[in-house]
């Protein structure tokens, strides 16, 4: 029986609702092991109106821009603070040092590559990016946000007051994350706005459709709920199937109060409607931060999140919550004390060419994503010598169970300000990439990216973009981070990141010596994305659907080294037809696809790792 065309589409629609299931959480039992009795407080609903909208195109730049420049100071515990000063004293460097040693079976691959914001008004740079599926691309840092098609042209491009464009909105901007909702088509960009209890505002835009140029619907939401004379700081972002959640911490000055989490609906905002919130407080044992983790592929779950924290000072145990219902449903944080090995944030890091050292930050969770009854997460920490690195955790919510693994140069570099997202072809492989920044006595500040696959087996690290000058910002210690942004191209077939971070730089005719911000598509090097592909190469298959033949037509322009290889829709490598350095011209091969299920495939032709032209068969019995 011959394949039709619609069963082709039967194929095709099955493949994208899978892609887009949602997804229930995992109900905890009421005595699980290590929960707490009392978890946070939760406020009454709140209801905030519409501020403003951006139009369509987005505002216009100002010419007269008058950008609030004010350095950002990091602001942890007392007793983070002694413990780095105190290692810092005894941090030395190893003339034996001999690199990591990888194992992974994944190499990152830098496909996509360019220039993004610059840190001209403001320090650190505070990266976030997030990627449709459509291939926008958002970037945004301290000093503004870039619209980018994923081939890297630019075609917007703002400071946040000029975004904005709003006369209540006076004071300095900072801390701002996005993400891309993949199963309602929107972005969702949050940026913190004024470093006093009477200018603190946190600022979240819903984009009206799923490309950001048809404009934003804009809220603002009080930076200082409790009205305690407290400003709101560090913002980290999560989404769930009906919410949206914002977390931070209050600031009383530059010393830290408490962590506090914003429970939105996103469905209010999305509409430009009213938008009901309520926010939770006073949680058990006082964290720094606490990071809501999203769904980590195409899909949602719900209600409710899940969050998690590491202590900022270090310890033998992480917090994790379960925020069991939606705004509507009354729901109740719950929260476990998980023990793990004992942790501890580092000294900080040197930098060639200046005395001034980076602000490495704390031992604080800096990113998280959830997926397949998994939260995986990442945090600075000392892997020896006072050196900084990152750690790397998978916990089982259901029970509570920890597999670990830590990234580090200890007598070499520095490694800092990481951030994690699926690099797995399902829901049930645990492989991950994972953005972070590094430095050395003998390095300017770079930009790299990681693997570790199902194994818990890391990789060589990737260079995305080399430091060329050292950074003196600030008199003393340069901020650095405080995080780097990465997300995952939902609808890609194969594994696919976009990373964003900052690297040592020189802006030509504006400043010296500041961060650019460099942007990296990452992918394994072997699977085939035909949602990206652009053929470069005169290629074909023929006939088309396939039945028992099949002839590849291409042509040579140079002598190089080429691989023809079949993969299927998930992006697996079925089947290397050909390797080998083909004479100049035109060039015919022909093959039998004898074996092979029926279904849709892809055939590429690649040299060096980069894919040169694509082409999707049809097999037919």
């Amino acid at each position: 029986m011959r394949t039709t065309p619609s069963y082709i589409l039967l194929l095709l629609l099955v493949l994208q609702f899978s892609l887009s299931a949602q997804h229930s959480k995992i109900s905890l039992p009421a005595n699980a092991t290590n929960r707490v009795g009392h978890a946070a407080i939760k406020s009454s609903l709140q209801q905030t109106p519409l501020s403003l909208e951006i139009p369509a195109g987005g505002n216009p730049h100002q010419a007269f821009t008058v950008a609030v420049r004010e350095p950002m100071p990091f602001i942890t515990t007392p007793e983070a603070l002694t413990i780095k000063a105190e290692k810092l004293i005894h941090k030395r460097y190893d003339a034996d040092y001999h690199g990591n040693t990888s194992t992974s079976r994944v190499t990152p691959v830098i496909d996509a590559s360019f220039e993004a914001n610059a840190s001209v008004d403001e320090t650190p740079s505070s990266n976030t990016i997030a990627v449709s599926d459509d291939g926008i691309v958002i970037s945004a840092n301290n000093d503004g946000i870039i619209y980018f098609t994923e081939s890297g042209t630019k075609f917007y491009e703002a400071k946040w007051v000029d975004f904005f464009d709003d006369n209540q909105l006076t004071a300095s901007f900072f801390s701002p994350r996005v993400l891309y909702d993949p199963v309602e088509e929107r972005f969702i960009l949050v940026t913190l706005h004024g470093k006093t209890s009477a200018t603190s505002r946190v600022v979240i835009s819903f984009s009206k459709s799923t490309d950001p140029q048809d404009g934003w619907y804009v809220y603002k939401l009080p930076g200082n709920p409790l009205a305690d004379g407290t400003w709101f700081d560090f913002a980290s972002i999560g989404i769930s199937t009906n919410e949206v959640y914002v977390s931070g911490n209050l600031i009383e000055g530059t010393t830290f109060k408490k962590a506090i989490v914003y429970q939105i609906n996103k469905g209010d905002g999305y509409v430009g409607g009213f938008l009901d919130w309520q926010f939770w407080t006073d949680f058990f044992n006082g964290p720094v931060s606490i990071t809501p983790a999203s769904y980590g592929q195409h899909g949602d779950y719900g209600p409710g999140i899940y969050l998690i924290s590491s202590a900022a000072a270090g310890d033998d145990a992480y917090w994790f919550w379960d925020l069991d219902n939606d705004i509507g449903g009354d729901p109740e944080m719950i929260g476990y004390t998980v023990p793990c090995e004992a942790y501890s944030p580092p000294a900080d890091a040197s930098q060639s060419g200046s005395p001034d050292l980076l602000e490495t930050g704390d031992a604080r969770t800096t990113n998280a994503f959830y997926l397949d009854g998994i939260i995986h997460f990442v945090h600075n920490l000392d892997v020896g010598g006072g050196f900084s690195g990152i750690r790397y955790t998978r916990m089982g919510v259901q029970g509570q169970s920890l597999s670990t693994g830590t990234y580090g140069e200890s007598g070499n570099a520095d490694i800092a300000h990481g951030g994690v997202a699926s690099f797995a072809t399902s829901a049930s492989d645990r492989s991950v990439m994972i953005s972070f920044l590094r430095s050395g006595a003998a390095l300017f500040p770079e930009f790299r990216v990681v693997n570790v696959d199902g194994g818990m087996s890391w990789s060589t690290a990737a260079l995305v973009k080399g430091g060329e000058t050292y950074v003196d910002r600030l008199p003393g210690l340069e901020r650095w981070g405080d995080y780097t942004g990465i997300a995952r191209r939902h609808n890609s077939t194969d594994p696919r990141t976009w990373s964003a971070g900052s690297a040592g730089a020189n802006v030509a005719g504006q400043i010296d010596h500041t961060y650019k911000t460099w942007i990296g598509e990452v992918t394994n090097g072997q699977n085939v994305s035909t949602a990206t592909l652009e053929n470069s190469i005169a290629f074909s298959v023929t006939p088309n659907p396939v039945t028992d033949y099949m002839e590849i037509s291409f042509t040579m322009t140079e002598s190089i080294p080429i691989t023809i290889a079949l993969y299927n829709t998930q992006g697996q490598l079925i089947r290397t037809l050909y390797q080998d350095t083909p004479s100049l011209g035109a060039q015919k091969l022909s093959f039998q696809p004898g074996g092979l299920p029926v279904g849709l495939y892809v055939i590429s032709v690649s040299s060096e790792g980069k894919v040169l032209g694509y082409e999707k068969i049809v097999v037919e019995e």
